[in-house]
């Protein structure tokens, strides 16, 4: 019995020792997995708050980039970007309107083609012609320009041009105003010039009148002649006024004056008859004697 009882006692301090080593390491296991569980909440949060910044970033990104689209389509320039790969990246609302190409299908068009030429052509300030969406030719000042990253690498080219049929319009308008101008001052000449023998060739068809029988053929001549250069001074008048500066003289008007006065002046054809239909009291605000003029001019195109 005496044997028994030492090596019941080893056996059972053996248990013991192994069951502490298992709770030990059962307790070692608990803190890992309480250590484990906390690095991964912790990784789980920093994985939300990157996910919550990359989404305000890229919404910040989506608004930057319609804004950017905003800007472009809202210029009156055609606009086309093209990468370091010569492909067609971006064409703007106008660019897209004046070549008849859609926009968003411009990946698929060869910049030559869109361009008339290789964008790196016109890297200074050039006047050319691309055909329109009706397939006319259409003339345009154009300008290549490179875009470069903050490195200073090239990642392509933009390319800039502006319609400028509005502009040749204009200028066509200024050219014909210069010409106008210029026959404006040589007709004032000319009518200066004239009236000092239209009114010599007036006065002495006059004094032949008076010394010519009354109802004789050479007398009806004399006065032909001496209403023809009446008919010639009102001309020269009117061409005079039409050159000068016009500076109106705005005042209440009575229209029904106006025209009897208008038929008063008017020399015509007996034949033709002129009433005068405009109500009385009838006024407006004008200059009567550029109203009284314009009516005169208006009766004596209708006699004629």
């Amino acid at each position: 019995m005496s044997d028994e009882q030492p090596e019941a006692a080893s056996e059972a301090d053996s248990r013991d020792a192994q069951i502490q080593s298992l709770s030990q390491a059962f307790e070692m296991f608990t803190k890992t997995t309480a250590s484990l569980e906390a690095s991964y909440n912790l990784l789980e949060e920093r994985v939300k708050s990157l996910d919550a910044e990359l989404q305000a970033k890229n919404e910040e990104l989506a608004t930057t980039t319609e804004y950017l689209n905003s800007i472009l389509d809202s210029m009156s320039d055609g606009v086309v970007v093209v990468d370091r790969d010569n492909v067609v990246t971006t064409v703007n609302r106008a660019a897209g309107e004046v070549l008849g190409i859609d926009p968003d299908e411009a990946e698929t068009r060869n910049p030559e083609a869109l361009l008339g030429r290789v964008p790196s052509e016109l890297s200074t300030l050039n006047e050319i012609e691309l055909p329109g969406k009706d397939g006319a030719l259409i003339p345009m000042t154009a300008k290549t320009s490179p875009v470069r990253d903050d490195a200073g690498n090239d990642n392509g080219t933009v390319t800039v041009f502006q319609d400028v049929r509005e502009l040749e319009s204009l200028r066509r308008q200024v050219r014909q105003r210069d010409r106008l101008a210029a026959i404006g001052e040589m007709a004032a000449t000319v009518a200066h010039e004239s009236r000092n023998p239209l009114g010599g060739i007036q006065g002495f068809a006059s004094l032949l009148s008076r010394d010519l029988e009354e109802g004789s053929d050479g007398h009806r001549l004399v006065e032909k002649i001496v209403t023809g250069t009446k008919n010639l001074n009102r001309i020269v008048n009117n061409l005079l006024e039409y050159t000068r500066p016009v500076e109106l003289e705005l005042d209440i008007c009575d229209a029904r004056e106006l025209v009897e006065s208008a038929i008063a002046y008017c020399t015509h054809d007996a034949s033709v008859t002129m009433q005068n239909e405009v109500p009385e009291g009838l006024t407006f605000r004008g200059d009567d004697h550029q109203i009284r003029q314009v009516l005169l001019n208006v009766l004596l195109n209708g006699a004629q």
